[in-house]
């Protein structure tokens, strides 16, 4: 980031009242925080001991970065222009290198194409030992040009090179591979690596090549910070103009006629539509700075998938599109934020059926993927070319922007989808072709629901410390007349399901899960919560429970268990509490 001295030298020299000073040393993100945290709307920048500090108001600073980020954005672009035709470049002049030339020796061409090149090349022999190092490989790791190799390798080793070739704990060499690493100048290394093998199969060493990025990645950082900063800056005015707007239509001010009504109305969108770009900058900004803040619980994908179709109905509706959801039968619960994981599938949704033609179809489906739990959506739209996808999952890109006016979207949903995803550890991918529709995918892991119970007891056991509350640990299981009977073990596992799909009905608390601990068992932990008490949350589990037995499972030889027990009652820690559930096990019948 720039400091806040470059700054002051584009803006009009002035001196005057400020509500802070700050050494021209500081970073102008350090000066915009304080800036912000002491409510200060003038900034006094001390440059020059022999002279006052310059004064720079809020709106200046804001001003000056963006043009500085400009300058950025044209920097990164030239760098990128430059790496595409220096590698194009560097490739020709390898491939002459390889083709004999009646007035020169194979060899030699092949040197000078080495020496010429801008990005780092390292070939090692089968066992590892470089074997050939050129002079912008020897200068990105810090050494002169006539280094001998002996050097270039012990300096690649003590930044940890050859360690990151190699699967961990073994001694096997990757075939290809890539990461980023620091040099003993701090300079960021982006390094590509990959097997050499002769026609026969023969192996022949490896072909590493690097490039400087710290420029580059430097550019993207002070981008980034830029677009948080401005956009926490922006937020402020733009809730105050929501509710001016708000008070005004709602009559606090007086009676609003038909026309103003309808301005009124506009802006009333327009703010609405720029709190959700403001959002979604903030949102990428957390993403890219890997902080943003995720309070992950045991959800089902079958509840979340089924509301979030029936939310996006009446958008379907109006677009004229079909809507339909598919849920595997027996889908496991994830662990993840439901906030947003709900947003990454509205985006998904939404996107679907903007860009399907009107009697077309759109298709939520959630599978088992063995170590995964995948959700699917797919729609008969346009399609999205092979080349266009490279691109669609980047920052600001959109694909109705290739023609036509496009939607009023920002870019930004894939990219914050990916993300958000990615922080979950699960991945987004698409399938399609132009003119074939386009599925989107993303996968959850799946959870173990043991390991899940304990960590939560533990954490809401903590809680229930701090705040002298108390919760309860509310264990069901299934006991079957034969249990080596599969439809009974099928009937068990509906009445599970219906159950944690139904537990938002009965939770209140963000403290409060449902999760299926064994193959004919589930556990609810709940929290005392304002007017809910452990006891009124399994009352609500006991009826709903024997209802949904009476209306589907009237006859068959199943009967509920239940056990409760207290904290602090009935233990202090998670395994005494386990043990009193499951010693008080008892029958559940209707009165």
């Amino acid at each position: 980031m720039a400091k806040i001295a470059e700054i002051v030298k584009d803006v009009p020299v002035v001196y005057g009242q400020y509500d802070m000073v700050v050494n021209g040393d500081m970073s102008v993100q350090d000066v915009f925080h304080q800036m912000v945290s002491q409510g200060a709307q003038t900034v006094g920048v001390q440059t020059d001991e022999s002279n006052p500090p310059v004064l720079l108001s809020r709106h200046q600073l804001l001003r000056a970065l963006a043009n500085n980020v400009d300058g950025l954005q044209e920097m990164l672009d030239q760098i990128r222009k430059q790496i595409n035709e220096s590698t194009g470049q560097q490739i020709d002049l390898l491939q002459q290198a390889v083709t004999p030339h009646p007035n020169t020796n194979a060899n030699q061409k092949f040197e000078q194409a080495l020496k010429v090149m801008t990005e780092g090349l390292i070939i090692l022999d089968p066992q590892g030992h470089i074997e050939s190092a050129n002079p912008a490989a020897r200068q990105m790791v810090g050494l002169e040009n006539q280094a001998d190799l002996e050097v270039v390798e012990r300096m690649l080793d003590q930044v940890g090179f050859r360690a990151l070739m190699t699967f961990s704990g073994q001694s096997t060499w990757q075939t290809s591979g890539q990461f980023r690493i620091k040099s003993n100048q701090s300079h960021l290394l982006d390094v590509h690596w990959s097997a050499m093998n002769s026609d026969w199969g023969q192996m022949l060493g490896w072909v590493l090549t690097m490039r400087d990025i710290t420029g580059e990645v430097a550019a993207e950082t002070t981008k980034s910070e830029f677009i948080a900063a401005i956009s926490h800056e922006l937020r402020t005015p733009l809730t105050s103009i929501q509710n001016a707007v708000s008070n005004i239509l709602a009559g606090v001010t007086g009676k609003v006629n038909d026309n103003t009504r309808t301005y009124l109305e506009i802006m009333k969108g327009d703010c609405h539509r720029f709190t959700d770009l403001i959002n979604d900058l903030l949102d990428i900004a957390k993403l890219e700075a890997g902080n943003m803040p995720i309070t992950q619980r045991v959800i089902s994908l079958e509840s979340l998938a089924q509301n979030t179709v029936q939310e996006s109905e009446e958008v379907a509706r109006l677009a004229e599109v079909k809507l339909t959801c598919e849920i595997e039968p027996d889908i496991c619960a994830v662990y993840a934020d439901i906030k947003r994981i709900r947003q990454v599938l509205t985006n998904l949704l939404r996107n679907a059926i903007q860009h399907t033609p009107a009697g077309g179809t759109v298709a939520v489906s959630v599978h088992d993927r063995g170590a995964d739990i995948v959700t699917e959506v797919a729609d008969t739209g346009m399609g999205i070319s092979i080349e266009l996808q490279k691109q669609l999952f980047t920052k600001f890109y959109q694909i109705a922007r290739q023609a036509g006016s496009g939607s009023k979207g920002n870019g930004l949903g894939l990219a914050i989808c990916k993300g958000i995803i990615a922080v979950h550890g699960g991945t987004l991918w698409l399938e399609s072709q132009s003119g074939q529709g386009s599925r989107f995918f993303f996968s959850l892991p799946k959870i173990d629901p043991t390991k899940i119970l304990h960590k939560h007891l533990d954490r809401v056991i903590v809680s229930s410390q701090r705040h002298q509350s108390r919760f309860g640990m509310l264990l069901i299981a299934f006991e079957m007349s034969r249990k080596s009977d599969v439809p009974l073990r099928q009937a068990a596992g509906k009445i599970i399901g219906e159950m944690l799909t139904q537990s938002r009905f009965f939770l209140a608390s963000d403290m409060d899960i449902a999760l299926q601990s064994g193959e004919n068992e589930m556990v609810f932990v709940v929290n005392d919560f304002g007017r809910q008490t452990v006891e009124s949350v399994q009352h609500k589990i006991e009826m709903n429970l024997l209802n949904f037995l009476k209306k589907r499972f009237i006859g068959i030889p199943i009967v509920p268990m239940l056990g409760t027990s207290i904290w602090p009652r009935d233990g202090a820690d998670r395994s005494g509490l386990e043990t009193a559930a499951r010693k008080g096990l008892a029958p559940l019948i209707a009165g």
